[in-house]
């Protein structure tokens, strides 16, 4: 009797379970019927077609980032070599080239998986992803997209990608001269003898991101898509300059000093929250002020000196640029495009000083600056100390 109930039971609740099916499935047809549907006949392409067209597509942005990637570190280059001497013992041998494999390069064009790179002829090996102009690689006659055979007469084959970097440093820290072997495409390999040159040692990234910005964190020098997209190379430069001087005047390690001293990492978050929960409440009433009280909020985290650092930045990024033998007439549109972009910027200043002081300061330096060169004088900002690099 237990086992009847017990079957009967386990079909009461199998015709439940069913019944729970059918009615999610009638649930759905019933939305799908309700949907609206199309009233034209489009072409209908063929699902191979649009493989091969992905892969065309792919190509094309791979190569859109690699041309940035160049443009970036050519404009770098001369930068960070002539103001080594203002590095102080932040410096290294460098060859002017990136290196790169299908995980890196999907990375850097965003978007893209590495199947999807070697999908458009990358092996998985590594490769040169940019040459700098003027730079030994590019002396030597080493082209971007070529493949690294050798490292020293060792095969790069079967080694990561950071492998081959690190045993390319270690390499140029003990040899003047460095062989590689490189391969162009559908091309014997051919071997090559580079001279390694001295920079400072803030290597210059490019990151995928569509913000209008870059950044230096006391180690290297981050440039974003956006800041690309809008910046031509004489403005470029100067962000690249005003990224490298934060660096060599530690203002990152001394905002965090500042603001363990200051209490900012403790009253920003909490001022930040306030703001966020000020902002709100400010826009349901339709009274959203221009500047969010969050953000001014978050300043607190970098408060005091921050615009301080952002004015010596400027200063010392337009000695830095003059020093690399750049034309210095065109780099305050900088400002004029930050303007157009972000307004906002033209009176309010948190984190910056703002736009329109910004661009007249920059003006100012670059009086000074030609001044100084007219009188045959050391193109050194006023008050420089060429101990702080070395700290």
């Amino acid at each position: 009797m237990a086992l009847k109930l017990l079957t009967g039971f386990c079909m009461f609740e199998s015709m439940i379970k069913k019944s729970r099916a059918l009615t999610v499935v009638l649930f759905g047809v019933t939305l799908l019927a309700g949907c609206a549907s199309t009233h034209t006949s489009p072409p209908v392409v063929a699902a191979a077609d649009v493989d091969k067209e992905r892969v065309v597509l792919q190509a094309q942005a791979l190569e859109t980032t690699l041309v940035r990637l160049q443009r970036v570190q050519s404009l770098a280059w001369p930068i960070l070599k002539t103001n080594a001497d203002l590095c102080g013992k932040t410096v290294r041998p460098s060859l002017g080239l990136s290196l790169v494999d299908v995980k890196a390069l999907a990375a850097m064009a965003g978007g893209l998986r590495a199947e999807d790179v070697a999908s458009t002829g990358f092996a998985d090996r590594i490769y040169v992803a940019a040459v700098a102009a003027g730079g030994p690689a590019d002396k030597a006659g080493i082209k971007a997209q070529e493949q690294v055979i050798e490292v020293g007469a060792v095969p790069t084959a079967g080694k990561s990608l950071a492998t081959v970097a690190a045993d390319l440093a270690t390499i140029m820290k003990a040899a003047k001269t460095i062989s590689l072997k490189i391969a162009a495409p559908h091309a014997e390999p051919r071997d090559i003898l580079v001279a390694p040159e001295t920079i400072c040692n803030y290597p210059v990234r490019l990151l995928n991101s569509e913000t209008i910005n870059a950044f230096a964190d006391g180690s290297k020098i981050t440039m974003l898509k956006g800041m690309t997209k809008v910046a031509g190379d004489p403005q470029l430069r100067l962000v690249i300059a005003h990224e490298l001087a934060h660096n060599i005047m530690r203002h990152p390690q001394k905002i965090v000093r500042n603001a363990a001293i200051s209490g900012g990492w403790l009253l920003g978050p909490v001022a930040a929250e306030l703001g966020w929960i000020l902002d709100e409440g400010a826009d349901v009433i339709g009274q959203k002020p221009p500047v969010s009280f969050e953000s001014r909020g978050i300043q607190l985290t970098t408060w005091p000196y921050g615009k301080s650092f952002e004015r010596e930045a400027d200063y010392v990024g337009m000695y830095l640029l003059a020093r690399s033998g750049a034309d210095l007439s065109e780099v305050e549109t900088l400002f004029s495009t930050f303007a157009s972009e972000h307004p906002g910027n033209t009176w309010v200043g948190l984190s910056h000083p703002t736009t329109p002081e910004r661009l007249l300061t920059v003006k100012a330096t670059r009086v000074e600056i030609e001044d100084k060169r007219k009188e045959g004088k050391p193109l050194l900002p006023q008050g420089w100390q060429a101990q702080t690099a070395t700290k």
